[in-house]
């Protein structure tokens, strides 16, 4: 008898991270290439919190990412944390692929456009080449998903570079997995980029 009670809420929540026509119109959403303030309250404060209770975070490299001009950084993916870390580490506003199949579902959607992320299709690679093309900075995921296997990139760095002729600065994240929301500042998960 509980289970009629229960399935509401789970298709509710499913519904929330997963829409449910394959197809939508990209084109009929408002995408943010400015700062928004859910970018600068997460990029500055939110992801800056988090990070110091949960995590002692060592960045090297941070001057091999221009300043100004178009780039692609290249990062692996190991948890949901990664994204957030180049918001927070890199001075510059950086729009983020993500996984398809998150945007058009209300709330998500919402949040994910206003932190400048965009679709990882086809769409999205036509989007991305207008913001490198605007002098822009693209992150994207090779793995595509989140994965400890590096060896199952996809293609999509590469056509962009191809196509933009824009340099890519690699990244390697290490470290994020391990990040715990348990025992604040007693154990902080090391991560290194």
């Amino acid at each position: 008898r509980v289970l009629p009670v229960v399935a509401p809420r789970l298709r509710w929540a499913r519904q929330i991270r997963f829409r449910q026509s394959p197809v939508l119109a990209h084109s009929r959403l408002h995408w943010y290439r400015a700062q928004t303030r859910t970018y600068r309250f997460t990029a500055r404060i939110l992801a800056p919190a988090v990070l110091k209770l949960f995590a002692r975070v060592t960045v090297d490299g941070l001057d091999n990412v221009p300043l100004n001009g178009p780039v692609i950084l290249a990062a692996n993916h190991r948890d949901n944390l990664d994204p957030y870390l180049l918001l927070n580490f890199v001075p510059r506003l950086v729009h983020t692929a993500a996984r398809p199949d998150g945007f058009g579902t209300g709330g998500l959607c919402g949040v994910w456009r206003r932190l400048g992320a965009f679709p990882a299709d086809a769409w999205g690679m036509r989007y991305a080449l207008t913001l490198l093309k605007e002098g822009g900075v693209v992150a994207v995921f090779p793995q595509a998903t989140i994965s400890a296997n590096i060896g199952q990139a996809s293609g999509f760095v590469g056509l962009l570079a191809l196509y933009s002729g824009v340099p890519v600065v690699p990244i390697a994240i290490c470290g994020t997995e391990s990040v715990h929301m348990r025992w604040p500042f007693v154990w902080r998960a090391r991560v290194s980029v």
